[in-house]
């Protein structure tokens, strides 16, 4: 599972992608266009996007609606009201990479017992109940 954190700019888009281990995986700035938001996420594994709520979302949103991956926009009040709860991991939303860790905490704190499909703890799972039949 990856987690992103995105900023939508005037003309671009500036992300951060994380595993959830918290190392970057990816960090680019990129133009605000489908076809270059689609390059970065279409092939990507499961990635829980947290959008910064922006004047120009509508076609991001409308963009990641086409894709697999779960996704939030948030104004940044709401993402400052969230981050408070996870304050002493998450200082500041300054940059992509803290609002990319801020998808990490909230969505872990809302289904903190998922198993993903390829986790470890799935496999074992899934395992485990083949084998019992």
């Amino acid at each position: 599972m990856y987690y992103s954190g995105v900023r939508i700019q005037e003309n671009h888009i500036e992300l951060t992608i994380i595993n959830e281990g918290e190392s970057i995986i990816l960090h680019t700035t990129i133009p605000n266009d489908r076809s270059e938001i689609l390059r970065i996420f279409e092939s990507r594994p499961k990635t829980r996007v947290l959008l910064q709520h922006s004047n120009n979302i509508q076609p991001v949103e409308n963009t990641m609606d086409s894709l697999h991956h779960e996704w939030k926009s948030l104004p940044l009040s709401e993402m400052e009201t969230s981050r408070k709860q996870f304050s002493e991991h998450i200082p500041h939303l300054n940059d992509t990479h803290q609002i990319a860790r801020l998808a990490l905490f909230h969505w872990k704190s809302i289904t903190p017992n998922e198993l993903v499909e390829g986790d470890f703890l799935h496999e074992l799972a899934v395992g485990l109940d083949e084998n019992e039949e």
